[in-house]
C-alpha cells in the first residue's frame, strides 16, 4: 500500500498544499473555514474521511536521524515531529504517525496531560509488541486498502490556506526547541 502511495503521480488541486496550517493555529478561522468549505460536496466527504481516520500518515520527504555527536540533529528531528514546516501535519488528529525518507519514524500528539501519556504508552507497546509477538515473515508483505481524498479550493479558499501557513510559519519561528539525551 504505501508503495502505491509513493508512486501516485497525481498533483494536489492549487492550494491544498497548506490546507493542514488551518488546523495548526487558532481554532476560530479553522471553524470558520469548516463551516464555509467543508459543508457539502467533496470536500465534506474528504474530510469526513479524515476526521474518521484513526490518525493521520505523514509521509516526510526529508530524513532526520539522531547523531550522538551531533546534539543539533535530535533537535531538528524533534522539531520535525513536533510541527515539521506547520503545514504538513494534520494538528486536528489525537496523533499522526510521521516516516522520514530514511525510514526513521515517529509520531505528533496532542500534547494534553491526558492524551500524551497514552499514546506514549501506545507507541512503546506497538514497537515491543510487534517485534516480540506479532514478528515477521520471509517477505513481510501486507496489502491493505487505501483511499485518496480529493478536494475543491477556490482562489480565496487557497489565500486563506496560505494565509494561515504564513502564521504558522510564526509560531514555528517562535518555538525553541532544544533535545538533550541523558547518559548514565
Amino acid at each position: 500500500m504505501l508503495q502505491k502511495i509513493l508512486d501516485d503521480e497525481s498533483e494536489p488541486v492549487e492550494g491544498e498544499e497548506h490546507l493542514a496550517a488551518l488546523t495548526a493555529g487558532d481554532r476560530v478561522p479553522w471553524a470558520k473555514a469548516r463551516l464555509q468549505y467543508f459543508a457539502k460536496g467533496v470536500n465534506k466527504s474528504s474530510l469526513d474521511a479524515i476526521e474518521k481516520a484513526a490518525f493521520c500518515l505523514t509521509l516526510e520527504d526529508e530524513a532526520q536521524d539522531y547523531d550522538p555527536n551531533d546534539h543539533t540533529a535530535l533537535d531538528r528531528f524533534g522539531s520535525a515531529l513536533l510541527h515539521g514546516k506547520g503545514y504538513d501535519r494534520w494538528f486536528d488528529k489525537s496523533f499522526s504517525l510521521v516516516v522520514f525518507s530514511n525510514g526513521r519514524i515517529g509520531f505528533n500528539a496532542e500534547h494534553s496531560w491526558a492524551d500524551a501519556p497514552i499514546i506514549a504508552h501506545l507507541w512503546e507497546h506497538a514497537i515491543t509488541d510487534d517485534i516480540v509477538s506479532i514478528g515477521y515473515d520471509d517477505v513481510s508483505v501486507c496489502h491493505p486498502k487505501y483511499r485518496s481524498i480529493k478536494l475543491t479550493i477556490s482562489t480565496f479558499f487557497k489565500s486563506v490556506c496560505d494565509m494561515h501557513n504564513c502564521h504558522m510559519v510564526e509560531y514555528i519561528q517562535s518555538v525553541y526547541t532544544s533535545h538533550y539525551t541523558l547518559i548514565m
